[in-house]
């Protein structure tokens, strides 16, 4: 889903790039001379990284809507964690690329974002 640059919040998820960057801070800024723009500090939700981008107001930017639910960690099957729903008992394979690229067992809190 596209959204004005204007439209940033902190939290948000957004696809710059071809990667996931979450929104970290945010300030927009009005200058009297020339065009608003948005001041963004983004970080990159598989290595970490963080950037600092400056997106002009009207920009259009794909914006990526997650809801998150909770979930118990039952066991790793070869290269999926398997997880599974407290309210349908349904199980959920999760590939070892889409949570981490150094996951382990111990360090899943049992959240899976969808």
């Amino acid at each position: 889903m596209k959204i004005n640059a204007g439209e940033i919040r902190v939290g948000m998820l957004l696809e710059y790039k071809n990667d996931l960057w979450q929104v970290l801070k945010t300030q927009h800024v009005k200058p009297g001379k020339g065009g608003a723009f948005v001041r963004t500090k983004l970080k990159d939700i598989q290595s970490g990284k963080i950037i600092d981008h400056t997106f002009n107001s009207g920009a259009k930017v794909d914006f990526i809507r997650v809801d998150a639910k909770e979930m118990q960690y039952l066991y790793l099957d070869g290269e999926s964690f398997v997880f599974m729903d407290n309210d349908n008992y349904e199980q959920l394979m999760v590939s070892k690329d889409v949570i981490s690229k150094n996951a382990e067992p111990h360090y899943i809190k049992g959240r899976y974002a969808t």
